[in-house]
């Protein structure tokens, strides 16, 4: 009886032992979160954060393993951050000389009694020096939205569509909502115009293709009541390809500084968190 008794009194102790062990749950928890880190050093950023987001989903009453999951989340955006911030510091300057640059080609124009933004437009198409004849016009606003205006000078075509080739690759304009204030018309001095304008997506379309076939020729068709074709000079194209690199440019400075600006505040609120935990833990 004296060495059943020792006996059951050792399973006890083997069963209470166990019982105070990781569980299967937290073992899987561990392996997971060393997963994270392994994701982590490697810079596998994204998926990381989807491994921390599963902690936080399959675990919700292990705390302190979520916990170890929060302070893994602090130390991916901690390496995102201070990554982003170094290759903005080393870009942006560049980026910022480049738009500078450029911006020497353009002459800036404004109407403070109509317009919230100004324009940035290329100095051969400025329009008093291309008001009476049928060409594209491009430029971009302070508020980084690109245009593109199919001008028709002394011919009533009521085109909606705008289709530029070369060869036998083309892209065309959708059909535009008249309602949406895009098609224009009027006649000065018995000289009658219309134009189509297409802003940012629809623009870009159009321009990008310009952009890209800009050493070869390109043929302008317009498409309304009657159709008109064209060839787009060598200054239009020039102007346009030079407008879609600043529009271009000016994105990207713009998005750097956004990130320079979300970066800084995520590792103030990172160090504020820890500087947080700190203090509680010395009360």
């Amino acid at each position: 009886m004296k060495n059943f008794n020792s006996f059951a009194f050792i399973l006890f102790i083997a069963l209470f032992v166990s019982s105070c062990g990781p569980s299967k749950e937290e073992k899987a928890a561990d392996a997971r979160l060393a997963a994270i880190q392994s994701l982590i050093d490697n810079q596998q950023y994204e998926l990381a954060s989807q491994q921390i987001d599963s902690v936080h989903l399959l675990y919700p009453k292990l705390i302190d393993k979520r916990k170890l999951a929060a302070a893994l989340s602090d130390t991916l955006l901690r390496r995102q951050s201070v990554g982003n911030l170094a290759y903005c510091e080393k870009m942006l300057p560049l980026k910022i000389h480049e738009q500078d640059s450029l911006l020497n080609k353009f002459r800036y124009e404004k109407n403070d009694k109509y317009q919230t933004y100004g324009n940035f437009i290329y100095k051969t198409q400025v329009t008093e020096q291309n008001y009476d004849r049928t060409y594209l016009k491009c430029y971009v606003d302070e508020n980084l939205d690109l245009y593109l205006i199919s001008q028709c000078a002394g011919s009533a075509l009521n085109h909606r569509i705008v289709k530029v080739s070369t060869g036998d690759v083309s892209v065309s304009s959708d059909s535009v909502n008249v309602d949406a204030g895009e098609f224009y018309s009027f006649t000065n001095d018995g000289m009658y115009f219309e134009s189509m304008t297409f802003v940012n997506q629809k623009a870009k379309d159009l321009v990008t293709f310009i952009a890209d076939n800009s050493d070869a020729k390109i043929k302008v068709e317009l498409k309304g009541k009657r159709k008109l074709s064209y060839m787009l000079s060598e200054n239009d194209k020039k102007a346009i390809t030079e407008t879609f690199k600043l529009w271009t440019v000016m994105h990207e400075v713009k998005q750097m500084t956004i990130e320079v600006n979300k970066s800084n505040k995520r590792l103030l609120n990172i160090n504020n968190r820890n500087l947080k935990k700190q203090l509680e833990k010395q009360k």
